[in-house]
């Protein structure tokens, strides 16, 4: 008894019946087991006392005026199935049973009540409160450890583990608020990865800390996210800086930045692209970032709002050309045209550099447009593949010779001699015919594999020539090691070598060291008598420019 006194004395009780006597005995029986008893006189009042305290258990009458005991039961388990509710009854009426049963009651009770039943039913009763009190503080627990792992969640998915400072999620979430135009700052470390692969992953990531912090240093009003990789970003309203003295002072402060790792100081490259703008600066960004990645440009501090517009043109043109120049593959649309190759003391053609051209409907597209997209998409070595198929197979059986431009990507693929030699025995060539034209950054490239296919394919028979040299960086060790049979001159000092001093001093460089490794000199690009006049003066073998011919979709076999 003790025991159930204990807990039943924590329990506020309402007590419903209609007759006062019974009210005032079980009002003085009630308080010697409960904490407080409020008494209603029926159902109708003991409702609106329900909906303005909470009872742990409430004690009705079945038959009263108003609202009986089932009605009252019904209405109150309607607000809260939990309730817990013993029924009065005078009758030992089945049906009254089966009815308070069907209301959900918790207890049936016949008047005059036996304690001892009465006991038994609050025993019962205060087991399944106590269990519904630990079941809710096991699921208040639950919610608030949930919640706990919810907001963890929320602060990994929102905040860079690394540096603490939000990350591109919180960047995007921000952004979406946005109302009034603001500025955009991000700044990419250039050389990183270099540094993360030479130092360790440890080490970057302390390099990544100790930036993370500099940078909120130096503008600690100023929002600072941390993008991916080593890429920060700035994001304020425009009204609150001077965007160029922000540049102007990040340039200062960036360059004089200095990490210092198992004794060496370190410095870094920092590319700091400042855009402007509401939802879309985070595009524009991205935009700009990739069109200086494409360009090389690995330092740069500059605000590019207002070439925004242009770079977009640009990368939408080349995704244009990207298309069509895959379509054009597919579709077999890249044909071989042919320019004349002249000597000079004779002016016969003594053989035919073939062009690429892209058929679009009758006309046909310079490669200006469509190569750079190509290698792009990664289909170079497949437009060199069908240029070389169809222009031999135009001088099929024939003794006219043809100059063909070789790129670093068909050396990387490492395919060209099986395939040479494949294509000019099915149209029954010999290699003799064929020069292979390289670019100059070719062969300036440390690379052993493409030193060592050229060199085999010189002694297979083909012709190597160095196309545009003068125009790049050549490494003059690796020209030697190639021997080439031939040296172009790229036309930039050709077309102006009648005006230009300089342009002539180049070119009389170029030939000295051309007849140095004993080879023949190509002069490109021209393009009248007095420009032929003085290649040929100059002591230049072969011509090859408008001035003689154009290039021609077909050539006489």
């Amino acid at each position: 008894m003790d025991e159930l006194l204990k807990k039943t004395r924590e329990y506020n009780v309402l007590f419903v019946d209609d007759e006062e006597d019974i009210r005032k005995v079980m009002s003085m029986l009630l308080k010697k087991f409960f904490k407080s008893i409020d008494i209603s006189e029926n159902g109708e009042d003991a409702l609106k006392k329900y909906l303005q305290k909470e009872y742990d258990i409430i004690i009705t009458d079945f038959t009263m005026p108003k609202m009986n005991g089932v009605e009252l039961i019904e209405k109150v388990k309607a607000i809260n199935p939990n309730q817990k509710i013993i029924i009065l009854s005078a009758h030992q009426d089945k049906e009254d049973f089966y009815k308070a049963l069907l209301a959900q009651a918790d207890g049936y009770l016949i008047k005059p009540f036996d304690v001892e039943v009465f006991k038994k039913i609050i025993r019962k009763i205060s087991h399944q409160i106590e269990l519904e009190k630990i079941n809710y503080q096991y699921q208040n627990s639950l919610e608030k450890l949930l919640e706990k792992k919810a907001k963890k969640l929320q602060e990994k998915f929102f905040y860079d583990e690394l540096t603490s400072l939000p990350n591109t999620n919180k960047l995007k979430e921000d952004l979406k608020n946005i109302k009034e135009d603001n500025y955009f700052i991000g700044i990419d470390i250039s050389n990183f990865r270099k540094i993360n692969s030479i130092f360790g992953i440890e080490n970057g990531n302390l390099i990544l800390q100790k930036i993370a912090y500099f940078l909120k240093s130096i503008y600690k009003d100023i929002s600072l996210y941390r993008l991916q990789d080593s890429s920060f970003a700035y994001v304020c309203k425009e009204e609150s800086i001077d965007i160029y003295k922000v540049l102007n002072k990040l340039q200062k402060d960036l360059s004089q930045f200095k990490v210092q790792i198992n004794s060496i100081d370190i410095s870094f490259t920092f590319k700091v692209i400042a855009v402007s703008g509401k939802e879309d600066i985070l595009d524009k960004y991205i935009l700009v970032s990739s069109y200086l990645k494409d360009r090389g440009i690995k330092q740069i501090y500059q605000y590019f709002d207002d070439k925004v517009d242009e770079i977009k043109k640009q990368q939408e043109n080349m995704l244009f050309w990207v298309n069509r120049s895959l379509e054009a593959v597919n579709y077999s649309n890249i044909e071989p045209f042919f320019q004349a190759i002249v000597d000079n003391k004779t002016q016969k053609t003594i053989k035919y550099e073939v062009l690429a051209r892209l058929k679009d409907g009758e006309k046909y597209v310079s490669p200006f447009f469509f190569i750079e997209p190509a290698k792009e998409a990664g289909i170079l070595s497949l437009i060199t593949r069908m240029i070389i198929k169809k222009a031999f197979k135009k001088i099929a059986n024939s003794n006219i010779s043809l100059s063909i431009n070789i790129t670093s990507n068909d050396l990387e693929e490492n395919y060209l001699e099986e395939f040479l030699l494949d294509e000019v025995s099915k149209n029954n060539l010999n290699p003799s015919q064929i020069t292979l034209e390289i670019l100059e950054g070719i062969e300036s490239k440390n690379n052993e594999r493409h030193l060592s296919q050229l060199l085999s394919l010189k002694e297979k028979g083909f012709s190597i020539a160095i196309d545009d040299f003068g125009t790049g960086y050549s490494n003059f060790e690796r020209v030697y090691q190639i021997k080439p049979d031939f040296i172009k001159i790229d036309g930039i000092y050709i077309k102006d070598i009648t005006k230009n001093t300089n342009s002539l001093k180049i070119t009389n460089a170029i030939i000295n060291f051309a007849k140095s490794i004993d080879a023949k000199i190509v002069a490109e690009f021209v393009s009248s008598e007095e420009i032929y006049k003085k290649v040929k003066e100059l002591g230049i073998e072969y011509s090859q420019g408008y001035y003689f011919s154009e290039p021609k979709l077909n050539i006489e076999v």
